[in-house]
C-alpha cells in the first residue's frame, strides 16, 4: 500500500471518527469537522498517480 493510500484511509477513519462523536453528542460543530475530513480525505484522490519506474 502506497503512503497516500495509507493517508487517506487515515484521514477517512478519523473523519468517521470526529462525525460519530459528533453525532452522538449533538454537536454539530464537530459533525462539520467530521464532514470536512471526508471531504479532504475524497479530494487527497485527484492526486495523480506517479507513473511506474520501470521503463515500461
Amino acid at each position: 500500500m502506497r503512503p497516500i493510500d495509507q493517508l487517506k484511509f487515515t484521514i477517512l477513519v478519523i473523519a468517521v471518527a470526529i462525525w460519530a462523536w459528533g453525532a452522538r453528542t449533538g454537536n454539530h460543530t464537530f459533525m462539520l469537522v467530521g464532514i470536512g475530513f471526508v471531504i479532504v480525505a475524497f479530494a487527497l484522490r485527484l492526486i495523480p498517480r506517479k507513473p511506474d519506474s520501470n521503463g515500461d
